[in-house]
């Protein structure tokens, strides 16, 4: 799938990064050589003897016309609701789509929030009595960040709408300790000319604690965000900030508190960022030169938002990673859509990286051309994927559908 353009480049760290042995530094270089050796003889046994998931089923939602989901979530019961939207009219206006679908992908009920108008919703969250869905709404004035709470069933219990100046999107959200929705985006600068970062936080009555954008003088969007590895009270949000990956950090008030940027050529973007067991974090998203088409991308950052490692990959066409978890016993999984540059449209695949970004396995989702765009791992350690996919006798257009794999056979690598 990918034999050419793979690059892996480390990136060192200054001296101020490095932490000084002052008790028993034999002691603690013999912990670090153990845990290394033990690293590598997981990762060969991995290598050996991991086989990729299978399929286990994909279903869609039961609406008709142009539809997608953007993001499920997993229930304890196995089940999953998913968010996304599906066209109208002729006028192709969006409307919010909820779904819920059981362990088995049958679809046991769905919700249309017509009520809200042309809509998308992108992220949702499991809250008390219901669920959250943030999003955006266009209407005359413009595009304005939107967030709603539904009940069990995907009944619309309230709504608000978020916007400076008319171009205003939400797009990812997470919740706090104390059961807050903090909900990130873009907004219109019109001093700038150019999107800042937006962040706002709600409570579960809907009502806003506080709402902020992250002035700069280039253009700015965010894409993820996740609860800090240091400090449950803090957030940490990636996204595109003057064509580079950008990672920040916010407070539970929405205090910036530090910012970076991955600094490579071209033009790259972050579209979801995980924390890892180590305190640190791995972006996933895609980087283009000048000319050419778009390669994958993954960017590693410690806790500090220091870089430390980066990954760019790619075949002869497009290339972009959506979603990237760590997964046990080591390394990662990377939700990536490809397109061979042969007319033939996407695939989506999900690509198995040991901890030194060397592939174990990739998966081809479907044999159709299909765009995914959110990925999760399931209780019981297989894979939850969404997106949209085409149909056999139409190319061109498009229907929700959500796909389950199962986990990894540990014992029967061919």
């Amino acid at each position: 799938m990918y034999s050419t353009k793979e690059r892996l480049k480390l990136t060192g760290i200054d001296s101020e990064g490095i932490k000084e042995s002052i008790l028993v530094p034999d002691l603690e270089e013999s912990m670090r050589t153990n845990l290394l050796i033990s690293v590598c003889l997981l990762t060969l046994f991995m290598r050996s003897f991991s086989a990729e998931p299978g399929l286990l089923w994909n279903s869609g939602f039961s609406s008709a016309g142009e539809s997608v989901v953007w993001d499920s979530i997993i229930l304890p019961s196995g089940a999953c609701v998913a968010v996304g939207d599906v066209a109208f009219g002729q006028s192709e206006n969006r409307r919010i789509n909820i779904c819920e679908l059981n362990k088995d992908g049958l679809v046991l009920w769905e919700q249309t929030a017509l009520s809200l108008g042309n809509a998308s919703g992108y992220s949702i969250l499991s809250i008390p009595e219901g669920y959250a869905v943030c999003g955006d709404r266009v209407d005359s004035s413009g595009t304005s960040g939107l967030i709603l709470k539904t009940d069990l069933n995907g009944n619309t219990v309230w709504s608000r709408v978020i916007s400076y100046e008319g171009d205003d999107s939400l797009q990812d959200m997470c919740l706090t300790p104390d059961g807050n929705i903090i909900a990130v985006g873009y907004s219109l600068n019109s001093e700038t000319s150019d999107n800042d970062v937006l962040a706002v936080c709600f409570s579960d009555s809907g009502s806003v604690l506080w709402q902020k954008r992250y002035v700069s003088p280039d253009y700015q969007a965010a894409y993820s965000i996740v609860q800090s590895t240091d400090s449950p009270g803090s957030y940490v949000v990636t996204g595109s900030d003057g064509g580079d990956v950008f990672l920040m950090k916010v407070n539970g008030l929405g205090d910036w508190q530090w910012k970076t940027r991955h600094f490579i050529e071209g033009i790259q973007m972050g579209r979801s960022v995980s924390g890892l067991s180590d305190g640190g974090y791995v972006v996933a998203g895609s980087t283009r030169g000048e000319w050419g088409f778009s390669d994958a991308i993954l960017v590693f950052f410690d806790s500090d938002g220091t870089v430390t490692n980066d990954l760019v990959w790619g075949g002869d066409g497009p290339d972009n990673a959506y979603s990237v978890s760590e997964v046990q016993p080591a390394g990662y999984v990377v939700l990536v859509n490809s397109n061979s540059g042969r007319g033939e449209g996407y695939r989506p695949f999900l690509v198995r990286f040991d901890p030194w970004l060397s592939t174990i396995w990739s998966v081809q989702l479907t044999e159709l051309n299909a765009l995914c765009y959110s990925m999760f791992i399931n209780d019981d350690e297989g894979f939850t994927v969404t997106g949209k996919t085409s149909t056999p006798e139409d190319n061109t257009h498009f229907s929700a559908f959500l796909i389950r794999l199962s986990s990894e056979d540990l014992l029967n690598w061919n």
